[in-house]
């Protein structure tokens, strides 16, 4: 059987993280207690965002910019969830889907 193509298993992660957001956006009243997840995840979502921005610019295929688009747009969700922002989250999650 043929594996996936890393075109497809990055869209499919980007599902399975679009679910990390919706768990997060969730259990946000848990990260008001602590200060230390919430720089977790200010520092995860701004490295994933800043990373995958600039390899989907230098990407020459429409499938890969597409993938790594969205992705960085998901490590923007998880900055905004670190920021306590929730509702922009929410809002870019419910824009997104």
């Amino acid at each position: 059987m043929e594996g996936p193509t890393p075109v497809s298993s990055l869209l499919h992660d980007a599902t399975m993280v679009t679910a990390g957001i919706y768990l997060t956006l969730r259990f946000s009243f848990f990260f008001i207690f602590s200060s230390y997840i919430s720089i977790f995840i200010i520092f995860i979502g701004g490295l994933t965002s800043f990373f995958l921005s600039f390899i989907g610019l230098a990407q020459t295929d429409l499938k890969k910019i597409v993938a790594y688009s969205t992705c960085s747009q998901l490590g923007y969700m998880f900055l905004a969830n670190g920021l306590f922002a929730y509702n922009y989250s929410f809002f870019h999650f419910v824009d997104l889907i």
